[in-house]
């Protein structure tokens, strides 16, 4: 019966943990590099995210990051 549950838990987990996407943009004919907030998941063993927030600056992003104690 344990081994079912952690089978189970491991197939439905709904925070495997936050981390930053990097995603490039046009903005007025220029390219730049910006930063999404994601927070993973995994639902039926298929691994997901779920997008939080948008950064320009990575340094704005990894102060969000450190301010929310999430790593």
């Amino acid at each position: 019966m344990e081994k079912i549950k952690i089978f189970l838990k491991f197939l439905f987990n709904s925070n495997t943990g936050y981390f930053l996407n990097e995603h490039g943009y046009y903005y007025e004919g220029r390219r730049y590099k910006g930063w999404v907030l994601c927070r993973g998941y995994r639902f039926l063993g298929i691994p997901g995210f779920e997008r939080l927030e948008i950064f320009t600056d990575l340094d704005e992003a990894q102060k969000i990051l450190n301010s929310h104690n999430i790593k």
